[in-house]
């Protein structure tokens, strides 16, 4: 699954968090970034396979084209928030979701 596009924002880190009353130590923050030489439409494509499908959202996006129509160069770098998982919590140990589940027999707290 990619990230939607009304989630890749060219605000930054900080006013993002600020704004959604979160702190940038709640997330891991990861470089994305492509170069191409296809044409504009394209790039945004390409660069959305590339975020990481445990972000929540891509901040100081930006796009730059540079040539004329032969050896044009389409880039695109932004910042994916991966949200951190807390220290002792299942996700944490490397387990999944899933796992949790009650075994049979048990009642089912969800």
């Amino acid at each position: 699954m990619t990230i939607a596009l009304d989630k890749i924002l060219t605000i930054s880190a900080r006013d993002w968090c600020e704004m959604h009353g979160k702190s940038l130590t709640d997330y891991e923050a990861r470089g994305v970034h492509i170069d191409a030489l296809d044409p504009d439409e394209q790039v945004l494509k390409y660069f959305v396979q590339k975020v990481p499908v445990e972000a929540e959202v891509v901040v100081a996006f930006q796009q730059v084209y540079s040539g004329r129509h032969v050896n044009s160069r389409y880039l695109a770098s932004g910042t994916a928030l991966i949200p951190r998982i807390p220290e002792g919590s299942y996700m944490h140990r490397g387990e999944e979701k899933f796992q949790n589940l009650p075994k049979e027999g048990e009642k089912d707290t969800q």
